[in-house]
């Protein structure tokens, strides 16, 4: 978004949200897009359209995701704003509880026992 008009409305939107089973975050921004023939590139080490970028952030951001297990998807058409969607899976832990099944019969506390027959 750096090689845009100072006039023009630059804006970043991040959204949240539980997909089953999974987190989602999204990004768009309102930026100048990423053209075509860079789109495959995006993902790789070191590439970078900037002159003062590393070219390491998106390269990092796949990995960590790769390494959850997560997808992340990449839309953008040049002049249009680009919009990234990370999605990882839910840890079981953070998955609501199920309830308990109740067991038919009387309830019995760790205290009692029974007599051998």
């Amino acid at each position: 978004m750096d090689d845009l008009p100072d006039d023009y409305e630059k804006r970043i939107t991040v959204r949240t949200g539980i997909a089953p089973g999974l987190v989602v975050m999204t990004v768009i921004d309102t930026g100048p897009g990423i053209k075509l023939e860079d789109q495959e590139h995006i993902f790789e080490p070191l590439f970078s359209t900037k002159s003062y970028g590393t070219g390491l952030g998106l390269s990092i951001v796949k990995q960590i995701v790769d390494q959850h297990s997560g997808i992340i998807r990449v839309d953008s058409e040049p002049g249009h704003g680009t919009r990234v969607r990370v999605c990882l899976p839910l840890a079981a832990e953070a998955l609501p509880e199920r309830p308990t099944p109740q067991r038919a019969g009387p309830e019995r506390t760790g205290s009692e026992r029974r007599a051998a027959a």
